[in-house]
């Protein structure tokens, strides 16, 4: 199966918070999206909404900063189980009531930049240490629930 991209909107670093949140957060299945690119793709792996995922021979898989094959193009939605479609965010915002899944601890911290780990489907608050990892941002904590996802590869280490 192929990725088909969806283009709900552009993303706009400009926007206020306030402008980003109030007139854009849209509810979707437990967890809130606002504008930005959307689009799905088949699963090849289980995905926990949230997880970071790479683009990998038309399939979706969990980006991870130690696998050079696999560098975050974007954000899960929702859990999708593997060989099923879903939908992934790869600009917006992204909000979820618990990010342990992802992050490690329930809440994210306000303010943090967050980056890909080095566990596949996981995000952490430091940059990866040690030889050839991929220095990738994944976006910023807006709250305790709220990530406004700003994908940037700087590299390998």
């Amino acid at each position: 199966m192929s990725v088909k991209a969806v283009h709900y909107g552009v993303f706009n670093e400009t926007l206020t918070l306030a402008e980003s949140l109030a007139t854009r957060v849209i509810r979707a299945g437990g967890g809130g999206v606002s504008a930005g690119d959307t689009w799905d793709g088949e699963a090849y792996v289980n995905i926990a909404a949230g997880q970071p995922v790479a683009i990998l021979s038309g399939l979706i898989h969990l980006a991870s900063a130690v696998d050079n094959t696999k560098p975050v193009s974007a954000l899960a939605l929702h859990s999708v189980s593997a060989t099923f479609s879903g939908d992934y965010r790869s600009a917006g915002i992204i909000d979820l009531a618990d990010w342990s899944t992802v992050a490690g601890t329930t809440n994210l911290t306000p303010g943090a930049t967050y980056y890909l780990s080095d566990t596949a489907g996981m995000i952490q608050t430091s940059p990866p240490v040690g030889a050839l990892r991929s220095l990738q941002v994944v976006g910023r904590a807006v709250t305790a629930t709220r990530l406004l996802i700003a994908i940037h590869n700087y590299g390998r280490r």
